[in-house]
């Protein structure tokens, strides 16, 4: 009797509570931990994202080193150009990083009708009310074929260019043989992209990347408005031009005689630091340049090289799939969600990559 009571006083001391034994029932039906966070409403890291060097991502480009505070600006310029049937037209596009002029156009008839497109906003002198310094940070030209459907047509040809174009005289002293063999030869660029006017039925979008890294990342006195020479001296070299900084790609655009008479919505977009004089708002509003690690930047750099001939269409950049960057897309979309939070991100030390402040 003492033998059977002995035993059972032992099992009711190992038995389990019925309270632990359900909870560990739960903990063995759980989700194996690669599985966590695959629920509903998360989003997958293989989803892509925005291109960063496309102006339309209003993430601010970071850099490797820290480089102070600056005040992020975006601007751009609308215009419709009317394509003739009597001649050629040429558009080149890029961001300078010194002024607001982005944008200049050549109308090669006998007669050489040249113009110049500056977002307003940046369209003053650092003497006249107008940044301090600045440097370039983004670039887009966006074309889009607002002619009637069946009458749409000609050549265009686009080239996103990374080297500088050779001229045989400034821009304002070029006849029109000499700007019609300047056009040829960026037609038979062979990176040079070739379309039908009807291609742009749809809005298409060229993105610059950056070039030089000196160019890219030094500030300089703000210049305003650019004249024609002065804007040219950006993106080609003639004799006794004057080299000035080019931070970014050049997009050349040429169209050529059309059948019908074409027009042409164009947009450009560019984005910049810009500092300011300490009295002024801008100035006071000045935030520190986000940082990010160099593999990060190096990756996003390297797509926009690989797509700068690729148009991006009107419903989005194009995407940036995680693989594609090695982890950096996975860092810039915490970024996103932290600054969509109204929150400062910062891990170990980064200040991460903060909204655009668009004003024009």
């Amino acid at each position: 009797m003492t033998n059977q009571t002995n035993r059972q006083r032992k099992q009711r001391a190992g038995a389990k509570p019925p309270q632990v034994t359900q909870l560990r029932r739960r903990q063995s039906t759980a989700p194996p931990p690669a599985q966590a966070g695959k629920g509903r409403g998360r989003r997958s890291r293989a989803q892509p994202i925005r291109d960063l060097f496309d102006p339309r991502n209003n993430l601010l480009v970071p850099t490797v080193v820290s480089e102070g505070a600056a005040f992020p600006m975006s601007g751009s310029t609308v215009s419709n150009h009317t394509i003739s049937t009597g001649y050629r037209t040429l558009l080149v596009c890029t961001n300078n990083g010194v002024a607001g002029t982005v944008m200049a156009k050549i109308a090669a008839d006998t007669t050489i009708y040249p113009a110049q497109y500056t977002i307003p906003l940046l369209a003053s002198h650092s003497a006249a009310g107008g940044p301090t310094t600045g440097r370039a940070m983004k670039n887009g030209l966006t074309l889009c074929n607002r002619t009637q459907k069946l009458n749409q047509g000609g050549q265009v040809s686009v080239l996103n260019a990374v080297q500088r174009v050779s001229l045989p005289a400034a821009p304002s002293a070029m006849t029109q043989a000499q700007w019609y063999a300047f056009f040829d030869s960026i037609v038979a660029h062979p990176k040079t992209k070739i379309y039908n006017g009807s291609d742009f039925n749809k809005s298409k979008t060229f993105v610059s990347h950056p070039l030089d890294e000196t160019d890219y990342l030094g500030y300089s006195d703000w210049q305003g408005s650019l004249t024609m020479n002065d804007f040219w001296d950006h993106v080609a070299v003639w004799p006794g031009s004057v080299h000035h900084k080019r931070p970014m790609s050049s997009i050349f655009v040429v169209f050529e005689e059309a059948p019908v008479s074409n027009t042409y919505e164009v947009k450009t977009r560019s984005s910049f630091y810009t500092r300011w004089p300490l009295d002024s708002v801008p100035g006071q509003a000045h935030r520190s340049v986000p940082t990010a690690p160099a593999n990060v930047i190096n990756n996003h750099r390297d797509h926009a090289e690989a797509s700068a001939h690729v148009p991006r269409g009107e419903e989005a950049a194009v995407g940036l799939g995680a693989a594609a960057v090695g982890g950096g897309a996975a860092w810039l979309l915490n970024a996103a969600r932290a600054a969509q939070a109204g929150a400062v991100a910062v891990g170990e030390g980064l200040e991460l990559a903060a909204p655009l402040l668009a004003l024009a």
